[in-house]
């Protein structure tokens, strides 16, 4: 989040007084149990600028969500501004000595 958010004040919707940004989130229910779908839509600002290679955030925010919680980034540069949508698993597979212990671990303080 905090590298989206300075994205956008650097360069995108929330560097000019007229942008607007839309943060909305669920947890949903898949084939892999519990999930959370935030959905980050960046419109009336400048028009977003794709480069030939990623920046340093956005590989940072791929490698985060993708390798460390298996989960998804999908990002598309629109003429109204950035779209990401980001899915992350809300499961104790990534953490195994979690999942061992059962549900109460989590529950402790």
């Amino acid at each position: 989040m905090h590298e989206l958010t300075t994205n956008a004040s650097k360069y995108g919707s929330l560097s000019v007084p007229e942008g607007r940004l839309e943060v909305r989130w669920t947890v949903e229910r898949t084939g892999r149990g519990p999930a959370l779908d935030l959905r980050w839509s960046e419109r009336g600002g400048p028009a977003p600028k794709r480069g030939r290679r990623s920046g340093f955030g956005s590989r940072l925010i791929e490698m985060v969500i993708q390798r460390q919680l298996a989960g998804e980034v999908t990002r598309s540069f629109g003429p109204d501004g950035l779209s990401v949508r980001l899915v992350v698993p809300l499961t104790h597979e990534r953490w195994p000595e979690l999942a061992a212990e059962g549900d109460g671990a989590a529950n402790r303080g």
